[in-house]
């Protein structure tokens, strides 16, 4: 027994001693507070009070009992407190609760519960009046409510204990929506209105209006662009509303004639008590002053008044010699006196107004502006003359005489096509020209106008334009000759032109000699050359596709051929012994005989024989 008990204590005493346990703690149960509308009676509500309880140790806690409530009951289900509240007039009431930590510790904690009635919502919400940055809401009062609270966009942004309130700072391009909620006495906010109302987004401002005589000299006509929708607008005159109206026009009656007034127009919609439309911010002022309606002025309103193309008047109607003009940012309208009113616009305008206007050449308009569809030339008649344009040429003036010549060459269709450049009247003998694409037309008081085109006006400008011994056209080309050629006549002389021999001016003797003998159709042909003088006593000569003429004051203008001129060049043409022909080549007994100033050239079966005098 001894040693059991010593074996016992050795061992006591070789073990190390090991610590003693420490007490586990209790749970720490906090008082809940809980809020439940009565509106929930009937119905179990979970109270989570666990969710603010502790354990200094970590242990899991959980319920263990839980104490009957008076305006309600309690129970423990599933692991949790369920609360059902019977009362329906709010009121507070209370129970107790324990929980444990699953190691014999417990603890106890309260839950007072504040059961309120519910705040019916607001019912009668109506917007009212709004602009561009207001609104303001209206609504009847709700049973137990204390305050309101007012939702923009369902955000709060307004309490009050009113039955309204105007929402300011708004954004005039932007829709806001709006509800309201009770609030009841212990603070806690009700469900919205079952309303929602709408301040929409402001309208857009009208066009300016247009302000048009009429008929009457004591009324005016307003109107303007429905750009902004369907109407109905409201019209003020001079800051007076005195119109409203669904269409974008007014005759405004009664008026001062000779007085100006002031027009404005507003885009309004119609409101309803759940949504309302700013109307728009006012028009720029559209001016007008009654008056007695004229030709021009109604030609004016006709084309859109100051919207039109013409834009707004710079200087009003007067009168001018032999009729009217009105004057405006980009045209004029001009009025002969017992004819009917015409635009002048675009390009036209400088042009015209360069050339004098209605006092100039061209005098009042005949027609308005009209256009080619197909090659974009467009063109305005006036008494003296016509202005063309086109895609590729500017607007040009080409007077009534000019025009003829034109119009003989095919008009802007033809050869010469558009006009490029202004007439230019410093010529010769008062004399005008004009440069077309294709070539020019000539004038002069005694030869009308004329075209000259291609190689033939290249011929032309080689002898010096009008200026030259040709001086000017007197008739347009005629393209009916020999193998397809062409003839001008100008005063001084011709140009013929063909396919094999150019362009090349005849004149003078030695057009005369070449006439005598069939010109193109003779035995010389077409000209290859231009006249050329300097020769021995003041003589000239020209070549011709079958020979040569030469010419000199004292021998006359003869044509020299073949196989005769072949032997004259042999004896130094003119310059030799036998001088200039004084003759043609005529046949005589079988032989070819041609006379010259110094002899006889002879051509015959036998040979070729020159007798000298």
């Amino acid at each position: 027994m001894r040693s059991w008990i010593a074996a016992v204590a050795a061992a006591l005493v070789l073990l190390p001693a090991a610590p003693a346990s420490a007490a586990n703690r209790a749970p720490v149960a906090v008082h809940d507070v809980v809020r439940i509308s009565s509106a929930a009676a009937g119905t179990d509500v979970v109270v989570p009070a666990l969710a603010n309880d502790t354990d200094p140790d970590g242990d899991p806690l959980s319920y263990t009992a839980v104490t009957a409530a008076t305006k309600g009951t309690t129970s423990l289900r599933d692991g949790q407190i369920v609360y059902r509240p019977t009362a329906v007039n709010g009121g507070a009431d209370s129970f107790t609760y324990r929980v444990t930590d699953g190691q014999g510790n417990i603890a106890a904690g309260t839950v007072a519960v504040t059961l309120w009635a519910d705040v019916l919502a607001p019912t009668g919400l109506t917007i009212g009046p709004a602009d561009a940055n207001r609104a303001t809401l209206a609504w009847s009062a709700a049973p137990g409510a204390v305050a309101y609270q007012v939702f923009r966009r369902s955000v709060l942004v307004h309490t009050t204990s009113e039955l309204g309130w105007t929402d300011a700072g708004l954004s005039p391009d932007t829709q806001y929506g709006y509800r309201v909620a009770s609030v009841s006495a212990e603070g806690l906010g009700g469900p919205p209105s079952s309303r929602m109302v709408f301040r929409q987004a402001q309208l857009s401002t009208p066009s300016t209006p247009v302000v048009h005589l009429t008929d009457s000299p004591t009324s005016l006509s307003v109107s303007w662009w429905e750009r902004v929708g369907p109407g109905p607008w409201n019209v003020y005159r001079d800051g007076v509303l005195v119109a409203t109206t669904p269409r974008a026009e007014i005759v405004d009656p009664g008026l001062v004639t000779g007085r100006q007034y002031s027009y404005q127009v507003q885009s309004v919609e119609p409101s309803t008590a759940t949504s309302v439309v700013p109307p728009s911010p006012l028009s720029g002022a559209g001016r007008g002053t009654p008056g007695v309606l004229t030709d021009i002025i109604r030609l004016y309103q006709d084309i859109g008044g100051a919207r039109s193309y013409l834009g707004p008047v710079t200087v009003a109607e007067r009168v001018i010699p032999g009729g009217r003009q009105q004057d405006h940012r980009n045209g004029l309208i001009l009025q002969q006196n017992g004819r009917a009113p015409w635009t002048v616009e675009g390009d036209v305008v400088p042009v015209y107004t360069g050339a004098g206007g209605a006092r100039g050449a061209l005098g009042f308009p005949r027609n308005g502006f009209h256009c080619d569809p197909q090659d974009g030339g467009c063109a305005q008649g006036f008494q003296g003359g016509t202005i063309w344009t086109s895609r590729s040429t500017p607007a040009r003036v080409v007077r009534s005489v000019m025009t003829l010549g034109w119009e003989a060459a095919g008009g802007r269709k033809g050869r010469l096509g558009y006009p490029t450049a202004a007439e230019n009247c410093r010529l010769r003998d008062g004399g005008c020209v004009q440069t077309f694409q294709g070539g020019l037309v000539y004038w002069s008081r005694t030869t009308g106008a004329q075209p000259v085109l291609g190689a033939i006006r290249t011929a032309y400008a080689k002898q010096g334009w009008e200026t030259g011994r040709l001086g000017y056209p007197t008739a347009g080309e005629a393209c009916v000759l020999r193998s397809g050629g062409c003839f001008q006549q100008f005063q001084g002389g011709s140009i013929y032109w063909s396919p094999a021999s150019g362009a090349h001016v005849v004149l003078g003797a030695i057009r005369d000699g070449w006439a005598d003998r069939g010109s193109e159709t003779g035995r010389l042909g077409y000209p290859v050359g231009s006249e050329r003088c300097g020769l021995r006593g003041g003589g000239c000569f020209q070549e011709f596709q079958g020979g040569a003429i030469y010419w000199s004051p004292a021998s006359g203008a003869h044509p020299v051929v073949g196989g005769i001129r072949d032997a004259w060049a042999r004896q130094r043409w003119e310059t030799g012994r036998l001088g200039y022909p004084t003759s043609a080549e005529i046949l005589w007994v079988g032989s070819y005989v041609q006379t010259f100033q110094g002899g006889t050239i002879m051509i015959s079966a036998a040979g070729t024989r020159i007798t000298y005098r």
